[in-house]
């Protein structure tokens, strides 16, 4: 893959889209792709991911199904990013990034008097 494939868009979710869509299908119908590292998916992880680190997902891609529609996540989104590119390249279906990743899912922003506050 170019380099310039890491640029191209990819679509993306925030982290309250990613939530309903997982309330709303079969953990069946879709995958859920932690791209991080070990010690950070031991320290807290979206249930049923998978971990693949993004550095090794070429040799590991094998363990994906094409077809199902995946959601890719990483500490704020931007492995998981170039990894959603990577899986589009490849041919997969339907890939989503979960724009702010894990950071997001857990609350990253914050209100206090109108102004937005990073709050992890």
């Amino acid at each position: 893959m170019g380099l310039l494939a890491y640029f191209k868009p990819v679509p993306g979710l925030k982290a309250e889209e990613v939530r309903r869509f997982l309330q709303q299908h079969s953990p069946d119908d879709y995958q859920l792709l932690d791209v991080r590292q070990l010690g950070e998916y031991e320290q807290g992880h979206l249930p049923g991911a998978l971990l693949i680190p993004v550095g090794i997902l070429g040799e590991q891609m094998e363990r994906l199904d094409p077809q199902k529609s995946t959601i890719v996540y990483c500490a704020s989104g931007v492995r998981s990013r170039a990894a959603s590119a990577v899986l589009l390249q490849a041919g997969f279906r339907e890939v989503f990034n979960m724009n702010g990743g894990i950071k997001a899912w857990l609350g990253g922003v914050a209100k206090e008097d109108g102004v937005a506050l990073l709050a992890w």
